[in-house]
C-alpha cells in the first residue's frame, strides 16, 4: 500500500499526519516505510529526536526530484510506504500519486485552502486518468477545538459540491489544531503515545476510518505501545 499525503498550499499539517500515521503503522506492527520530499526535512527531525532517545522508530528516506525509482526500489521491500510532499504543486507530488494507491488531502477550514482544494482537485482526477487505482480522500485538518461551525460547514459543502464528479471522498474524521500535536513532536512522541486523550481519539478514529475505507487493514482493540526508555 502506497499513501501520498498532499496539497499543494502549505501550512495544511501534511508532516504532522505523516509522521502520526507512520508512527501509528509502528505501534500496530505494521511494515512502515516513509518517504520524506519536502526539502524542509521536517519528519527527519522528529526521527533524529527518537533515535537520540532510544524510541523505536519507522524507515525513512528523503528525496527529491524523479523519485519514481526510489519509490519502485521500496515497493519489495516494504508492506507500505507514506510518501510526504511538499506544499505546492510539484514534480515529487505528480510523481507520488502517480504510482500510489491512496491520496490524502489534509485541508484547513480557511478561504485560501479552500481555493486550492478546486486545484487539487483538478490535478487528481488528471492523475486518476492514468493511475486507475488511485483513490482519494480529504480531512479537514486543523480546526480549533472550540469549533467555528461557520467555517467548517462552509467548507464541507464545498467539497462535497465540487467532488461531484471525482472519486474523492469527504473523511468523517476532523483533526483539531491542539498544542500536544506540536509538544509531543518536539519530544519525538507521536499523538498516539502522548498524554492528550481528545487528540489520540480523534487521529484513532482516522486510522481505523482509513484502515476500513482504504488499507484494508485490521484495527487492533487495545492501544499498542512502545517502550520508552
Amino acid at each position: 500500500m502506497i499513501i501520498t499525503i498532499a496539497n499543494q498550499k502549505g501550512g495544511s499539517g501534511k508532516s504532522t499526519l505523516c509522521l502520526n500515521l507512520a508512527t501509528k503503522f509502528l505501534l500496530e506492527g505494521k511494515e512502515i516505510v516513509v518517504l520524506d520530499t519536502d526539502v524542509q526535512k521536517s519528519i527527519e527531525t522528529f526521527v533524529n529526536i527518537r533515535v537520540d532517545k532510544n524510541i523505536e522508530c519507522f524507515s525513512l528516506f528523503n528525496r527529491t526530484g524523479n523519485i519514481t525509482d526510489t519509490i519502485k526500489q521500496m515497493i519489495p521491500k516494504y508492506e507500505n510506504i507514506i510518501i510526504d510532499t511538499k506544499g505546492e504543486d510539484s514534480l515529487e507530488s505528480r510523481k507520488a500519486m502517480l504510482i500510489s494507491d491512496l491520496v490524502i488531502i489534509p485541508s484547513t477550514p480557511s478561504q485560501l485552502d479552500i481555493a486550492v482544494l478546486d486545484e487539487m482537485f483538478e490535478r487528481v482526477g488528471e492523475i486518476q486518468s492514468i493511475n486507475e487505482k488511485l483513490k482519494a480522500c480529504v480531512l479537514i485538518n486543523r480546526i480549533p477545538p472550540i469549533p467555528y461551525l461557520k467555517e467548517k460547514e462552509a467548507m464541507k459543502d464545498f467539497i462535497l459540491e465540487n467532488k461531484a464528479t471525482l472519486d474523492i471522498e469527504l473523511l468523517e474524521s476532523i483533526i483539531s489544531e491542539r498544542i500536544s500535536l506540536k509538544r509531543c513532536v518536539s519530544e519525538g512522541l507521536s499523538i498516539f503515545e502522548y498524554s492528550d486523550e481528545k487528540a489520540k481519539k480523534e487521529f484513532s478514529k482516522l486510522y481505523e476510518e482509513l484502515c476500513e475505507k482504504f488499507l484494508n487493514l485490521e484495527t487492533s482493540k487495545t492501544q499498542s505501545s512502545l517502550k520508552i526508555s
